[in-house]
C-alpha cells in the first residue's frame, strides 16, 4: 500500500470509532503520567504496557493483517 492509500484507510478506520480511540488515548496518557509520578521509575514497568497495548489494539482493528505479519516473521 502506498503511503496515501495507507493514511486514508487509517484515517477512516480512526473515524469509524473516533470516541475509542480518544479513550485508549486518554488511558495510555494516564498510565504514562502515573509512571511519572512514581520517580520515573514506574516508566519502566509502563512502557512495555503500552507497547503491548498498541499492539493488541492494532490486531483487534486489523485482523485481516496479523496473518500476513505471522507469514512475515516466521520467513
Amino acid at each position: 500500500m502506498d503511503f496515501w492509500q495507507a493514511l486514508e484507510t487509517s484515517r477512516k478506520k480512526v473515524q469509524e470509532n473516533l470516541w475509542g480511540f480518544v479513550g485508549f488515548l486518554l488511558a495510555i496518557i494516564g498510565i504514562a503520567i502515573l509512571g511519572t509520578l512514581a520517580c520515573g521509575v514506574g516508566l519502566i514497568v509502563v512502557t512495555p504496557v503500552i507497547f503491548c497495548a498498541t499492539a493488541v489494539a492494532y490486531r483487534e482493528l486489523w485482523p485481516e493483517q496479523t496473518d500476513t505479519i505471522a507469514e512475515a516473521i516466521s520467513n
